[in-house]
């Protein structure tokens, strides 16, 4: 499923919000509902505990509640790792 439609040359609906075409090249990260969307894609059938922007709000922090941690980079979409976490 596609998350992002593009309206035209200068806007894109994501997740029900208009927003700028600029935006993510213009350094703002996606949503967090997109983020949760490619984390969940990542891990299945898991349940999400916590999500935050990480890293000067470059990187989506999805943390499962089987302590699996997604990240994500909040410009691309691209999953950057999967770990368990050691607490």
């Amino acid at each position: 499923m596609n998350l992002v439609k593009s309206l035209g040359p200068s806007w894109l609906l994501t997740w029900g919000l208009l927003i700028p075409a600029f935006a993510q090249s213009a350094g703002i990260p996606m949503p967090i509902e997109e983020a949760i969307a490619i984390a969940r894609r990542a891990v299945p059938g898991q349940m999400i505990v916590e999500a935050e922007l990480k890293h000067s709000r470059s990187v989506w922090k999805i943390k499962f509640a089987d302590r699996v941690e997604v990240y994500i980079d909040a410009m691309t979409g691209r999953v950057i790792k999967v770990e368990m976490d050691d607490f």
